[in-house]
């Protein structure tokens, strides 16, 4: 037996056994702690989902989203409805419990608080002699921004404008109404001029000062503490905008048109479509239309740039193609002479949009815009223009549109900007007809900045979204 060889049975007493209730007390109260907090992040985060939903849908009605006040969620109002969602859950709570769900949900709802400040800079900057309306949309994109209670809840937009001349800064480029600050970049520049040995009226000279000009109006922007710079147009402006930016990490939003996908500087984006689906685009219509043979008029490098593909496509097409560029000095009728001694009648046209109508005139002076031509123009605001005097004619004119002039969103839009004017005691000549792709572009650039950074600030990965306009 157990006894007769010298063993002894203990018995099973509490100070044995007592260890075990010991972890048995603890990992309950661990099991309740994550319970807890389990239940709380799942309350957040259905107040959030529901919250989005429901600023999502009054977002969607228009361009500018819901006109409300902003609605401010304290960090009161989140622990009130954290209380009330357990009370209607039926569960029942000691004080210390209390106690300890207000001080646990303070603690993950601390990381929720806005982020972003109260008020968020952003610059512009635009030429006063261009008609695109581009300061206009950028305006008045801020303005409404601010009324919409989804995008930055918390924050508003601060909009400043620089103005820069669109070729030369010499005369109308100076940094607000400072003429001194013109005359002061002036005499640096001149006194640099000459140590290079240049003339001070050499036209390179006069660029150095334009050059000098624009940087101090975007430096100023940048003492403002802007966090992002929209435009400009001009291609001898948007290259010190966007050196400037990239130097300073900043974004730089852009409208217009660019020869390539590549992009120069790290902190740009470009709202235009690209070049190659346009390419694509006037193939596709090219194709459309079964032209056997056209001649391309252009006005500009940059035309043949855009009409690149269209060359490449020339197989595809089965046409013949013959290749015109239009005259430097304005008068193009000895050109369009020339196409008609070719018995050519079909015609691709590539040139600004402010001088389509000055080269249709003269085509018709010399017969080029008759009952048997063609015209495919290549301009996306070509849409902007009248052709009722030519409507007598039967001549064909194709062109692309990227914006529909009846979309509410467009004629909601358009009615703010002219409204708005009007209380300024401003007259804007503008219909949804006449709506430019840059304008366009500047407010959907102001709202995807808005999105952005509002996506950001709630931690969730941004997802661009269709354009507004």
């Amino acid at each position: 037996s157990g006894e007769a060889e010298g063993g002894t049975n203990n018995e099973l007493t509490m100070a044995n056994v007592g260890g075990m209730f010991v972890v048995l007390v603890v990992g309950c109260c661990a099991a309740f702690l994550v319970a807890i907090l389990e239940f709380l992040w799942n309350c957040r985060k259905i107040a959030v989902e529901r919250k989005c939903k429901q600023d999502l849908g009054r977002y969607s009605g228009g361009p500018f989203g819901s006109a409300n006040t902003h609605q401010h969620l304290s960090m009161v109002d989140l622990l009130h409805g954290f209380y009330v969602s357990l009370i209607q859950s039926g569960s029942k709570m000691s004080y210390p419990g209390q106690i300890l769900f207000l001080l646990l949900s303070c603690f993950i709802l601390l990381p929720s608080c806005p982020a972003l400040p109260d008020v968020i800079p952003i610059g512009g900057v635009f030429h006063p002699e261009s008609n695109d309306h581009q300061d206009v949309a950028f305006q008045y994109a801020v303005e409404r921004i601010n009324m919409d209670s989804y995008l930055l809840p918390h924050s508003r937009l601060e909009r400043h404008i620089a103005n820069v001349s669109f070729v030369d800064s010499f005369t109308t480029g100076k940094r607000g109404n400072s003429k001194e600050a013109v005359v002061c970049n002036a005499d640096i520049v001149l006194e640099d001029s000459k140590e290079m040995g240049l003339e001070v009226n050499s036209e390179k000279t006069k660029y150095m000062i334009s050059q000098r000009t624009q940087i101090g109006d975007v430096c100023d922007l940048m003492e403002v503490g802007v966090t992002a710079v929209f435009g400009p147009e001009s291609d001898r402006s948007k290259g010190i905008v966007r050196s400037i930016c990239d130097t300073l990490e900043i974004p730089n939003l852009q409208t217009n048109w660019r020869g390539s996908l590549k992009l120069d500087a790290p902190c740009q984006l470009n709202m235009h479509p690209d070049p190659d689906a346009i390419a694509l685009a006037l193939v596709d219509v090219l194709k459309f239309l079964s032209w056997k043979s056209f001649a391309i008029v252009y006005e500009s490098n940059e035309g043949l740039m855009r009409l690149q593909e269209v060359f490449k496509s020339r197989d595809k097409l089965s046409a013949k193609i013959s290749v015109y560029q239009l005259s430097m000095d304005g008068d193009h009728r000895s050109l369009f002479k020339d196409i008609h001694d070719s018995t050519q009648t079909h015609i691709l046209l590539d040139c600004a949009t402010d001088n389509i109508m000055h080269i249709l005139r003269q085509a018709k002076e010399v017969d080029m815009f008759g009952d048997y031509e063609n015209y495919f123009i290549t301009s996306l605001d070509a849409h902007t223009l009248d052709f009722s005097e030519f409507e007598h004619l039967q001549t064909n004119v194709t062109f692309l549109r990227l914006i529909d002039p009846n979309s509410p969103e467009v004629i909601n839009a358009v009615n703010d900007w002219v409204h708005g004017e009007r209380e300024y005691g401003r007259v804007l000549n503008i219909r949804p007809e006449t709506v430019r792709v840059e304008a366009a572009l500047m407010y959907d650039a102001v709202n995807l900045f808005a999105k952005a950074i509002t996506q950001l600030d709630n931690n969730n990965p941004y997802r661009s979204d269709t354009a507004q306009l």
